[in-house]
């Protein structure tokens, strides 16, 4: 439904693991998904989802969904400041690198 020159941007927050990894957005989905009253009392203190899942990705799992989805990246990635991670949360999440970016994307032309 893009026009042939129309532009989507798309802001997310990312989670880049060590080794630029998708393993800390497939951890926090899992982790959000637990409907054990523990997990969940544990897991709400960082994250409000009420069960539903969190789904982030990595920035090379959200570039390998646009191309799939026809699209590509038009113009550089922007990066906000990253978020403040430490201690065991990031050493438990094998996060290397967390916080917001934006795409931008135009239709690949077939």
């Amino acid at each position: 439904m893009l026009n042939k020159d129309g532009l989507i941007c798309v802001g997310e927050n990312r989670y880049q693991g060590i080794g630029d990894c998708n393993i800390p957005a497939w951890l926090i989905y899992r982790l959000t998904t637990i409907r054990n009253p523990f997990v969940t009392s544990l897991v709400r203190k960082h994250a409000n989802t009420a069960g539903v899942g969190v789904c982030f990705q990595s920035e090379q799992a959200w570039a390998g969904l646009f191309y799939r989805a026809g699209l590509k990246e038009s113009y550089p990635r922007f990066h906000n400041q990253p978020f403040e991670i430490r201690g065991l949360k990031k050493w438990a999440l094998l996060i290397k690198t967390a916080g917001k970016v934006h795409f931008y994307l135009t239709r690949i032309k077939r």
